[in-house]
């Protein structure tokens, strides 16, 4: 039996080659080999032929050959078993050729894999063939039910150093702690990340730096964004315990522009500004980026001079390999007038019958004359205060006046206004009604025409060829005093006409 053994060697030779064992006639377990392997038939990165088993061990090898070549094994033999191992090595040959395993005959293989990426092999004889992304995967081995974790110290078989390796065998690593992890960062400058920044592990016991290699997915980084530092070990390394990663962010680097300007407006109803930006500074070496788009929002919709505007950047990707992403610009604070907007209120005509209420003032808006944009209402809005006019009942025209709809109640808006008149006509009686209340005004003014009727200061004549009111009808005097206008029309006192 070939137990916890390894070679680093290159091997050549004809037939049953193999980078630790030409010929596995018993068990071979926790092992591994790491050197080139050629020959001509029966040749693999591990062993050449094997005619038991393997089980935890790998080879990553280059294997080249004629027949029955594989990156662990060239030929299974009958009955033999392979398991909980993997290949990682390019393999070539003429026939029978595979990632893991070139002939079986009739063995087994469990819970084993080869890379389809570095191995140049599509298929195998045996065991399942994968991505190198998912060769350095813990859950790919975990499902398999492989004896392996990614933590130090723990006494499994294997360890493997998530995303950085493959599966390593920890009987061959030295345990070493790491005393702290701390996050870490820097500016974006243009220069990427290809060694270990400093200041992110802490490990105070003595040890051999060139064997905690730098991973994570940091390595090669120069962009603007959130990495991860890692630290790791290789087969002939640590077996480190601890927190072996550290969150490392490269941020954008800060812009500075100058000329921006923003433009006055007339009051919208929004708090938009229009804004032309200006040139922008503190570009990494010939580095550029522009201004994609630039924003302006004043402080409030509400009209107002030197009001605060507050503009905030997009930017586009430039020349000379400059990338947006990698750059950042703050908001910058101007100010600008936003005056008030031009609308002419234009009073709507009325009128009514003495001793009726006034009907509601209202009136039209428009942008005043000559005007055809940034006027009128703002959609949506309305003025605020009412209407009055001048004071009076009798007949005649009231003039209506601009009241409270003023600049100083709506301080949005100039105001130009158009006013207009109130009528108060006289009311008009038809028939017995007029002739009955004639007589009745002359009955209770002693005979004379055009006294007041009804109190309401206006004379009421009849119609021509009205009947004449009897005058003797009991309480014909006080009908006058009793007479009230109602709408369009009058209201006599019950009893004031006779049928005849």
């Amino acid at each position: 039996s070939i137990r916890n053994s390894y070679a680093t060697g290159n091997v050549s030779g004809n037939d049953y080659v193999g980078g630790l064992v030409g010929d596995n006639s018993g068990l071979t377990e926790n092992s591994y080999a790491t050197g080139a392997v050629a020959g001509r038939d029966n040749v693999g990165g591990l062993a050449g032929l094997n005619g038991v088993q393997i089980s935890n061990s790998y080879a990553t090898g280059a294997v080249s050959g004629s027949t029955a070549v594989g990156g662990l094994v060239g030929l299974s033999g009958y009955s033999s078993a392979i398991g909980y191992s993997y290949a990682t090595g390019s393999v070539s040959g003429t026939s029978s050729v595979g990632g893991l395993v070139g002939y079986d005959s009739l063995g087994t293989v469990t819970a084993s894999f080869w890379d389809t990426d570095t191995s140049g092999q599509a298929t195998s004889a045996g065991g399942t063939g994968l991505t190198t992304a998912q060769m350095k995967s813990l859950s790919t081995y975990t499902a398999a039910g492989w004896d392996i974790d990614d933590a130090g110290g723990t006494g499994k078989v294997w360890r493997i150093y998530e995303g950085d390796t493959y599966p390593l065998l920890r009987a061959f690593l030295t345990p070493l702690t790491i005393d702290s992890a701390t996050n870490g960062g820097k500016t974006y400058d243009g220069v990427a990340v290809s060694s270990l920044p400093a200041g992110l592990f802490t490990i105070s016991s003595a040890h051999d730096a060139g064997k905690v290699l730098f991973g994570g997915t940091l390595p090669g980084r120069k962009n603007a964004g959130s990495y991860t530092a890692a630290i790791y070990s290789d087969q002939a390394g640590y077996d480190l315990i601890g927190t072996r990663s550290a969150a490392y962010d490269i941020t954008p680097k800060a812009l500075s522009i100058t000329g921006t300007t923003v433009a006055g407006k007339t009051y919208d109803g929004t708090t938009a500004a229009t804004v032309t930006p200006g040139t922008l500074s503190g570009f990494v070496g010939s580095e550029t980026v522009s201004v994609a788009s630039a924003s302006g929002t004043f402080a409030d919709k509400n009209a107002g001079t030197g009001k605060s505007v507050t503009v905030a950047y997009t930017l586009a990707d430039g020349t000379n390999g400059g990338l947006a992403s990698n750059y950042s610009l703050a908001n910058t604070t101007h100010s600008a007038d936003i005056t008030p907007r031009p609308v002419q209120v234009t009073a709507e005509a009325k009128s009514k019958l003495v001793g009726q209420s006034d009907p509601p003032l209202t009136y039209a808006t428009a942008c005043p004359t000559g005007m055809s944009a940034d006027c009128g209402l703002v959609n949506g809005e309305t003025l605020a205060g009412s209407l009055t006019r001048v004071a009076g009942e009798a007949v005649g025209s009231y003039a209506i006046k601009q009241g409270t709809v003023t600049d100083a109640t709506n301080p949005n808006y100039a105001i130009d206004f158009v006013g207009a008149d109130l009528s108060i006509a006289a009311v008009e009686l038809t028939g017995a009604a007029g002739s009955a209340l004639v007589s009745a005004q002359q009955v209770a003014s002693g005979g004379q025409e055009g006294g007041t009727g009804g109190g309401s200061g206006a004379p009421i004549s009849p119609a021509p060829n009205a009947p004449a009111p009897r005058l003797d009808t009991p309480g014909l005097p006080s009908i006058a005093s009793s007479v009230r206008v109602e709408g369009s029309g009058i209201r006599l006192p019950e009893g004031s006409l006779s049928d005849d």
